[in-house]
Parts: structure tokens; sequence; C-alpha cells
């Protein structure tokens, strides 16, 4: 066995003997799971308690209706919403101050009271209605809220103008947009919220096993150093061997999750464990879209994995490490920061710049390739870019690493590691 391969074993086995390993395997695929699953069950999950509320009506017009409007019953049957006003005998409550704000927000503090919602007397002109609650945040009740207000003051307009209220059934419309789309010559339906889904939870993926596996290759490097392991493996075989074969173990551990995540999810698919409603409403995953996943994920890791080895030849203790690594993972998180800006614009000059530069392109390419259809020129030059930059990353790393690998004692500045890079 070459001493490359040798290296490449031990690291890859070192790996996945771990009990570590094996957690994270299959804690993930759960966790990701939760994340696509539990969104969806918990939306069809209603509350199964009824609501306190009151409608505090300045008009004395539109109570009736608007309370009859919202008006809903639980999953057993029972009406959703309990009016504080009709059981006042009951509550105990004074009448005479349900019309006071400040009365109102006392039953609020004490429980009485989930919300209530204040209509003006100037409504109907464009007076803003009031809701009060303890919980605000509950944008579904709100636009319920928003809407059957508005559906009444529609009909009482109608009624001033002399016109049936019946004919705002008949006119009101709602175009429904489905969305197709072209990708290699072929159309397919892809709704909004599965092409989002699907974009984020792979580009986080690309973006933690980066920074887990570049950091695990700092860790190890650095490991090795205050062990004084590498005096002994460099007795027997170069550093660019050493640095060749630590890397490409590493890289293939990520792989192997890869591959086993994979086989999971089409077990899972295999014996039913997911229903065809699930399928439906989970995000698509094409084999093209797979194969650039595997491949970006290649050459991201072997970009960013030179550039960690080279911080921790560099480094002599886990502080230094991580303050040589802090740069390397915020060029990680800038594609992360612009990604609602290459969801919405993915073939805009801006977005076609960042997904060329290298740096950028393992994540920023992706996305765009996910959502949209760049031209194959773009995507060609993207990988040419990134291997040429892998290539001359690994020429600036292997020159530190041959020197900082047996460093230790003292922190090597940029200056002196520089000096390492032009020493022939």
């Amino acid at each position: 066995m070459s001493k490359v391969g040798a290296v490449f074993l031990r690291e890859y086995l070192e790996r996945v003997r771990r009990r570590s390993f094996w957690i994270g395997l299959l804690l993930v695929p759960l966790f990701m799971g939760a994340v696509i699953i539990l969104p969806m069950w918990l939306a069809g999950v209603q509350e199964d308690s009824a609501s306190t509320v009151l409608v505090v009506d300045e008009t004395g017009r539109y109570k009736a209706d608007f309370e009859a409007a919202i008006q809903d019953t639980l999953a057993g049957g029972a009406p959703r919403y309990v009016f504080l006003d009709r059981g006042l005998d009951a509550a105990g409550l004074d009448a005479s101050r349900l019309a006071e704000p400040a009365y109102l927000a006392t039953l609020l503090d004490g429980e009485l009271l989930d919300w209530f919602i204040v209509i003006p007397a100037d409504v109907a002109t464009g007076g803003e209605v009031a809701f009060h609650g303890r919980v605000v945040s509950n944008f579904t009740l709100l636009e319920v809220l928003e809407s059957r207000l508005t559906d009444l003051l529609r009909r009482e307009r109608l009624a001033r103008l002399e016109l049936d209220p019946r004919l705002l059934e008949q006119i009101q419309v709602h175009a429904r947009l489905r969305t197709y789309q072209h990708k290699g010559g072929e159309a397919s339906e892809a709704g909004f919220e599965s092409l989002y889904l699907s974009t984020m939870v792979m580009v986080m993926i690309l973006y933690m096993t980066i920074i887990v596996f570049g950091s695990m290759i700092q860790r190890s490097i650095l490991e090795d150093k205050n062990q004084h392991v590498t005096e002994v493996v460099l007795s027997s075989m170069d550093a660019t061997r050493f640095f060749t074969g630590k890397i490409l173990g590493i890289g293939a551990v990520g792989l192997t999750q890869y591959l086993a995540w994979l086989v999971m999810a089409l077990a899972a698919a295999l014996f039913g464990l997911l229903t065809a409603a699930q399928f439906q409403q989970l995000p698509s995953l094409q084999p093209a879209t797979f194969a650039y996943f595997v491949a970006f994920y290649v050459l991201g890791f072997l970009l960013y994995a030179g550039l960690f080895a080279a911080a921790g030849a560099m480094s002599t203790t886990d502080q230094e490490a991580q303050q040589l690594q802090q740069p390397l993972i915020m060029l990680l998180i800038v594609p992360l920061v612009i990604i609602i800006y290459i969801f919405q614009n993915p073939d805009a000059p801006f977005s076609t710049v960042m997904s060329l530069i290298p740096f950028f392109a393992p994540l920023v390419m992706f996305m765009r390739v996910n959502i949209s259809s760049p031209p194959a020129w773009q995507i060609v030059l993207a990988f040419a870019l990134l291997i040429g930059t892998i290539a001359g990353a690994y020429f600036v790393s292997g020159r530190i690493f041959r020197v900082g690998i047996l460093m230790t004692g003292k922190k090597a500045s940029l200056a002196e590691a520089w000096r390492w890079v032009r020493r022939p």
C-alpha cells in the first residue's frame, strides 16, 4: 500500500470507528426528518381549547355580524370563541366598563380575557382597528380577523350604493398560480415552498459539513503536532503525502455519511415509512441535483480542507486555531447572508459573479443550479475556477504545512507563513 493510502486508511478508520460518528450518522437524518415533517404535522394541529374574546364596536353596526363571521368550532365540535360579554353574570364583570381599554387590559393581565378587538367609529372611512392580546404572533388569527372585517365593510358599501350584497360573492375570484420549472428541456411542477425548502436544507448541509470536516482536519493536525506524531510519520514520508492522505481520509468520511443518509432515505421510502401524501409535500431531489450536490461538496471540501490544514499547521494551541479559522468560516457565511437575494434573482449579474468566485461557488452556484438554469458555460467555468483555486491553495498550504507541522511553542505570523511559501 502506498504511503498516502496508509495515511488515508488511518484517518478514515480512526473516525468511522468512533461512537460519535455513528451517533451523528443516525441523529442527523432524524433531525432533518423532524425539521421537514414536524412543521407539516403541526400545521394540521389545531388548538383544542376555547379562547375568551371580546369585540368592542364603537359604530354599533358590525359587532353581531363580525362575531358570527369569525366563530369557528374546535375538533370536538365546541365553539372556538367564547365572547366575554355574553357571560357577564357568570363572570361577575362590570358591563359598564367593557369599553374602557384600561379595564380590559386588567382582564388580559388576569387571564380572564385572551384578546379583544376595538372597531373604531371611523372604520368605514379608513380608521384602524386595534387588536389587543397577550399573544400577537398568531398571524393566522390576525389574517382571519382582517379578512372577515374587510368583507363586512365591502358589503356595507355595496348596500350604500343600493347594490345587492350578494354581488360580492359573485365578483370575488382568486387566481391561483401553478409554477412549472423548465430545466434541461423538461418542465416539472415546482412549488415555491418545496423549492425553497430543498435549497435551504441542502445548502445548510453543505455549509455544516464543509465546516465540520474542515475543522476536523485542523484539529487532527494540531493533535498530531502536540502528541509528536508528526515527527514519527515524517521520518518515513514527505509532508506532501502526509498532507494529502489526511485530507482525503477525512473527506471520505463525509462521503460515507452522505451515502449512508441516501440509503436510509431509500429504505424509509421502500418500507413505507413515508406516505404518498407526505412525499408530495417533501422537496423533490432529482439525480442531477444530487450529483451537483456531491460535486460541490467534494470541491468545496478540498478547497477549505487545504486552508484549514494550513491554519492547523500554523497553530500551536486550540485558541490559536480558532482565531485562524474565523476568516475561513466568514467566507462560508457570506453565501448564507445573501441567500434570499440569490433565491429571488438567481441570474442577476451580482448572483452570477458571486457564483463564480471560488470561495463562494460551492454554495452559491449550487443554489443557482437548484433554483434556476444557469448557462452551461457558467457551471463549467465555476468548476474550472474551483479546481484551479484548489491547486493554488494546495501549493500554498503544502509549503506552509511542511514547515509549520514541525513547529511548536510559537504561533506563526502571516508574514512568516508567507516566507515559508516563498521558500523553494
